[in-house]
């Protein structure tokens, strides 16, 4: 049986990595990104702000690091993130017919506190 999913091609990359980096803010970004096979990608991003502390007061140093995925199945395509700051989030899109899609999409935050905050959300596509 052939496969539903489109070929990769063989001279797209399969992983990209980058990274930005300001030394008069002090700002780093970097992201990581692998195709793992024609269904399955993830991704890693970090960023963070280091600042020397001066006339105005202390320095800072702040940080997140993002880690997240793309599933693609024969009806729908599943993402979902998670984040160092306690946020999980995922959304399914399923395919109903051509040119129709129906978006699900949840987010929890538990940085919050208090067993964390939630958000839920339903959308429908419609490509003419």
């Amino acid at each position: 049986m052939q496969s539903p999913f489109p070929p990769v091609n063989p001279r797209d990359p399969t992983q990209v990595f980058t990274t930005t980096f300001a030394p008069a803010s002090g700002l780093l970004h970097t992201t990581y990104w692998r195709r793992l096979n024609q269904r399955l990608e993830v991704c890693a991003e970090l960023q963070a702000l280091i600042s020397k502390g001066g006339r105005m007061g202390d320095g800072r140093r702040e940080g997140i690091a993002t880690v997240g995925f793309k599933l693609d199945t024969i009806a729908a395509t599943i993402r979902g993130q998670v984040d160092s700051q306690g946020r999980l989030s995922a959304t399914v899109e399923e395919r109903i017919a051509p040119g129709i899609a129906l978006q699900l999409a949840g987010e929890i935050d538990y940085g919050k506190g208090g067993g964390g905050q939630g958000r839920v959300g339903a959308g429908f596509t419609l490509e003419m």
